[in-house]
């Protein structure tokens, strides 16, 4: 599912774009993988993700798992960089 200030929430299909604020719910079973320019994004079953600002040569990227499991494979950061806001700090 896709929920967006700016939109009611939404089953996503195939082909469909995410944007800057969706936030992607994930049930049992299910997964969403999506890619921004070489950058590829997972999220798996039962989770909650939130894209803040997708990764650019003149912005840093940064998203929240606010719980559950994501994956990231990262391209063409720039000098900005990543960050991911995760449910639990390692230390």
């Amino acid at each position: 599912m896709l929920k967006n200030p700016k939109h009611s929430p939404k089953q996503i299909s195939k082909g469909e774009f995410i944007e800057v604020g969706d936030i992607i719910l994930t049930g049992n079973g299910s997964s969403l993988t999506f890619t921004f320019q070489k950058s590829e994004f997972k999220v798996l079953a039962n989770s909650t993700f939130t894209v803040q600002e997708f990764p650019t040569q003149e912005k840093e990227g940064n998203v929240e798992v606010k719980s559950g499991f994501a994956w990231f494979k990262l391209a063409n950061l720039g000098k900005l960089g990543f960050k991911a806001n995760l449910p639990q700090q390692l230390q």
